[in-house]
């Protein structure tokens, strides 16, 4: 059995340690929103091109756009 840490140090680390935790989690939300865009937007440009064939483009494009949505799903 380890001594439970004890007095300032313990404290120190402990307010340090919730301050670490919380701002990888808020950058783990912005990475995950930037790739979110990222995403979007390559599906956007990939479906302007799927346009230009009619009626083929635009099954292409939903099929795109549900693949789009499954990644970031994923994410």
């Amino acid at each position: 059995m380890q001594p439970e840490g004890q007095g300032k140090q313990k404290n120190d680390f402990t307010k340090q340690w919730e301050t670490f935790s919380s701002e990888y989690t808020n950058f783990q939300i912005e990475m995950n929103t930037f790739y979110d865009a990222i995403c979007d937007k390559i599906t956007r440009l990939e479906n302007q091109k799927n346009e230009e064939n009619g009626i083929i483009g635009w099954c292409q494009a939903q099929i795109n756009n549900l693949g789009n949505f499954i990644e970031k799903l994923l994410n």
